[in-house]
């Protein structure tokens, strides 16, 4: 990192359909496991029809609780500190003409998340209260890489960006298309070690391997939050966006 002006700091995919129990990942692996491993036709029907049916609780998956403080703390200091941070969230739509690969060996699959401006689409909290502060911007991509049909790179090149730090899901899926489209387009890619996960664990090493033999890097979050104090800069937290404190809970109301 040469300075926080040069540098930026991409959040891939927080996302309720994927961390959230009641999401699209959350409803597919309790049938997963309850079909051991065979999903019926009345499993994906369900799974369909997800996206209408948002929970009234929303909690943060188990597995997933420090992961999302994880990155809430990387990306809460780099607002503050005033490095550019871009949120990019996937709306994936079988209509698209940037349709996710998901969609190539079955045209017609409906079950699947993200739906556009489903609750599941939406950023899990507390990613959401900082996606809402100024100066921040939210890239919404229709594939796994955020650069590919997105705005992402002009506006990197338009900040003078040429390095961009990586943190999100899935390792293996967008954060790896992701990783590798700023690796394609000139930018110093630089993946956040204990901000980065997935539902596939055994995938999760050999992704960043993958990352690494594209000459990108992984850096460990402490040693990123190190470099981000060292920066400067303003510090003063916005006051409607309170720290992360016990089990990620908030209750939602429908629309």
């Amino acid at each position: 990192m040469t300075t926080h002006g040069t540098s930026a700091l991409l959040v891939v995919d927080m996302q309720n359909d994927f961390l959230a129990e009641g999401g699209y990942y959350a409803e597919k692996a309790k049938r997963v496991d309850a079909a051991s491993g065979q999903l019926s036709a009345i499993d994906r029907n369900a799974l369909a029809r997800v996206y209408l049916h948002p929970p009234q609780m929303c909690v943060i998956s188990d597995r997933y609780q420090e992961f999302v403080r994880a990155v809430t703390e990387v990306a809460e200091m780099a607002i503050d500190r005033g490095m550019t941070t871009v949120f990019v969230k996937a709306a994936y739509d079988r209509e698209s003409s940037y349709r996710p690969p998901l969609f190539l060996s079955d045209p017609d699959r409906r079950d699947y998340g993200c739906h556009p401006g489903s609750w599941g689409a939406d950023f899990v909290e507390p990613i959401k209260q900082l996606a809402s502060r100024g100066g921040v911007t939210i890239v919404e991509k229709h594939t796994f890489d955020a650069f590919f049909g997105t705005e992402l790179c002009g506006f990197l090149r338009f900040k003078h960006i040429d390095t961009v730090y990586i943190s999100g899901f899935e390792t293996n899926v967008c954060v790896l298309f992701t990783a590798c489209g700023a690796l394609s387009n000139g930018f110093e890619t630089i993946i956040l070690a204990e901000c980065v996960t997935t539902s596939e664990t055994r995938l999760h090493k050999e992704a960043l391997q993958i990352i690494e033999m594209a000459h990108g890097r992984v850096m460990s979050t402490r040693d990123f939050l190190n470099l981000l104090e060292k920066l400067g800069g303003p510090t003063a937290k916005d006051p409607g966006t309170p720290g992360v404190v016990g089990p990620i809970c908030v209750r939602t109301t429908r629309r």
